[in-house]
């Protein structure tokens, strides 16, 4: 059947959030059995191209990097800026870290760099002892905190690093990866999406791709094209953020019991968990928001074969 004039979209609309309800109750089956139902994994990804379908039409591939991707350089040295910062004390930064890749010191670099700037950088170490430590440069200073953690899994880490966050007096926690740069105004942008509305519970700014061979692999990305605040599950798939560019407030991670364990890197699922927690805030009456005014570049290049592994 071929539908014609302006009806297909809306009718994906309709079946993607279908979709979205059927994914958001298999998720709930996983922490209680355990297991994804082999017939989940059909329907989740037909359920996928319904959304991509739906977005295509809105959806620009990443381009080469323009003067605005240049722009959100990493400072050679952390004593550029103001050798005092204006701080958001209410705010702060959470990085997890698994192998520390060389990466990792060019993101806690733009953490620190932020202007204005955290109250404190936190990175979750979840290194082997033995591994190499670029990090060691940043011990001792003032807003830099470092927690070991045996555990591995972004989920925990994150669950660690929020924690701590609000032992620290933090209300809201950014969060981005170990292969990001953040720019230096992503916090005031996180900021001002918080203040426009008092039920946003999370936020997610724009994911660039750093350049790299499209022939080779990817390097997942997500722009976020306006400034928009989403309420209710049906609106689920208005909202895609990553957890790469992403703030949320504290005192809405506590009523959700934190990140899921089960999901995210380091984790049999593998990812999921920022899709997760839009679904759990969304569910329980929050509102979750988009801005353009926070963004990060992503380094994290994933060649083919890794990504059918």
């Amino acid at each position: 059947m071929r539908l014609e004039g302006d009806h297909t979209e809306p009718l994906l609309q309709v079946v993607g959030r279908v979709f979205s309800l059927v994914e958001t109750d298999v998720v709930n089956e996983v922490r209680v059995f355990g297991h994804l139902p082999s017939w989940f994994l059909a329907i989740h990804w037909f359920g996928m191209i319904l959304r991509f379908e739906n977005k295509r039409s809105k959806h620009v591939p990443e381009a080469s990097p323009t003067p605005q991707h240049i722009g959100l350089g990493v400072p050679d040295s952390m004593d550029s800026g103001p050798s005092t910062p204006t701080l958001l004390p209410h705010v702060a930064v959470v990085i997890c870290t698994r192998h520390r890749p060389p990466s990792v010191v060019d993101a806690v670099r733009s953490a620190l760099a932020s202007r204005p700037a955290a109250t404190c950088v936190i990175v979750v170490d979840q290194a082997d002892v033995d591994a190499s430590d670029p990090l060691a440069e940043f011990d001792g200073l003032a807003r830099f905190i470092r927690i070991r953690h045996d555990a591995v899994g972004l989920s925990r880490g994150r669950n660690v690093g929020t924690a701590a966050a609000a032992a620290a007096g933090a209300t809201i926690v950014a969060y981005t990866d170990d292969d990001c740069v953040a720019a230096p105004a992503w916090l005031s942008g996180f900021d001002a999406a918080f203040a426009g509305a008092d039920d946003v519970a999370a936020v997610f700014g724009t994911v660039h791709a750093a350049p790299y061979d499209r022939t080779a692999g990817i390097i997942p990305a997500y722009e976020a094209r306006q400034s928009v605040v989403l309420r209710g599950l049906a609106n689920k798939t208005q909202a895609e953020g990553i957890g790469a560019c992403m703030a949320v407030r504290v005192d809405a991670w506590r009523q959700l019991d934190g990140f899921d364990d089960w999901l995210g890197a380091g984790t049999s699922m593998a990812s999921g968990e920022d899709t997760d927690l839009i679904v759990r805030l969304l569910h329980r009456g929050f509102a979750v928001a988009e801005t353009s005014a926070a963004e990060v570049i992503h380094y994290g290049f994933r060649d083919w074969p890794s990504c059918r592994a």
